[in-house]
């Protein structure tokens, strides 16, 4: 009777050890970091809800800045001057630097019917005439200085504006970070605040070049 009783607790122990194992292998999966988009790999059912909260931010930023009182009319003059050679700048490609080259494409890929050297020449000289006179200076030069200024401006303003309320907001957001910097480890943030509106900056810019791109 006793051998049967160990015996029978060894039956129940070695049963139990697939047990335990399966159970610290659930904890242990469980507990390892999932990607944003879970095991399937598809994406997130937040991400919509995520670029929708980020595009309506960044409305009411720029609907903050054209409306201060300080800088309200040349910021709005900044913009309305990069719409407007946003749209000479896609004119120029579209009606003239696609056209010319084109052109010269099309010489080159009909030589062998019309047989005109010559055509080609001058459709090549036409096309690289208006890369260096026009296209050279309107999408290497002048885009980088007219994109400049709104992109600094606003710049400007939105470093004025997050460095304000990180210091003297209501939630003393400063304060809190500093009493605290030994556990939640930032480090330099008012140089991290100026480095992500700097990328903000030039995140509007761009989005606002490609709408009008598009139309």
């Amino acid at each position: 009777a006793k051998a049967a009783s160990c015996n029978a607790a060894k039956a129940k122990k070695a049963a139990g050890l697939p047990v335990a194992a399966e159970k610290a292998k659930r904890k242990t999966a469980s507990d390892e970091p999932r990607e944003p988009g879970g095991a399937s790999g598809h994406p997130s059912v937040d991400a919509p809800i995520s670029m929708a909260r980020l595009y309506t931010n960044t409305f009411k930023l720029l609907c903050a800045w054209l409306s201060d009182a300080r800088s309200r009319w040349l910021a709005r003059s900044m913009v309305a001057g990069l719409t407007f050679w946003w749209l000479t700048r896609e004119y120029c490609w579209a009606f003239m630097g696609s056209a010319y080259h084109a052109e010269a494409t099309n010489q080159v890929t009909t030589l062998t019917q019309h047989k005109s050297v010559a055509k080609v020449w001058q459709a090549i000289l036409a096309a690289l005439v208006y890369d260096l006179c026009i296209g050279l200076e309107t999408f290497a030069i002048l885009h980088n200085i007219v994109s400049y200024f709104p992109r600094m401006h606003l710049r400007d303003f939105l470093t004025r504006k997050v460095l304000n309320a990180y210091l003297m907001g209501n939630h003393h957001a400063y304060y809190h970070i500093k009493l605290n910097e030994s556990e939640n480890g930032i480090d330099n943030p008012d140089q991290r605040i100026v480095e992500d509106v700097d990328h903000m900056c030039v995140m509007i810019v761009h989005l606002w070049g490609s709408v009008l791109s598009t139309v």
